[in-house]
C-alpha cells in the first residue's frame, strides 16, 4: 500500500499498516475512522504528517509511527488526541521536538 485505504468500515477500532509504502499522512486519511482505538503505522516510508492527520481521532489510546522517516512534527499534530495512552517515535530522524507538543495529551 502506498496510501490509507479508504475503502474500511467506518466503525473498525483497530488497524494496523505496518509494513507498505505509505509515505505521508494527510489531513483526511483517517477522518472516516473516529472510532480508532489503536492505530499502527511503522514500519513505512512516512517523512510528512499534516498537522490535522489525527484531530478526529479523540478515541486513540495507541497510536505507533515508528520505523518511519519523520525528521519534524507539526506542533500542534496530537494535539486533540485526549485519551492517549501510548505514543511510539522510536526508530524515525527526529532530532527535536516542538516544546508544546505534548500539550493536552490524555
Amino acid at each position: 500500500l502506498s496510501s490509507v485505504p479508504q475503502d474500511l468500515p467506518t466503525n473498525i477500532t483497530h488497524l494496523e499498516l505496518w509494513h507498505n509504502a505509505i509515505t505521508n499522512l494527510s489531513q483526511s486519511d483517517f477522518s472516516g475512522y473516529r472510532s480508532l482505538i489503536s492505530l499502527d503505522v511503522g514500519y513505512n516510508q512516512i517523512s510528512m504528517i499534516h498537522n490535522k492527520t489525527f484531530h478526529n481521532l479523540t478515541n486513540l489510546n495507541d497510536l505507533s509511527l515508528s520505523y518511519n522517516q519523520l525528521s519534524i512534527l507539526p506542533a500542534d499534530v496530537f494535539a486533540r488526541l485526549v485519551n492517549l495512552q501510548d505514543l511510539h517515535l522510536d526508530h524515525n530522524k527526529l532530532s527535536s521536538l516542538p516544546a508544546d507538543i505534548f500539550v493536552g495529551l490524555g
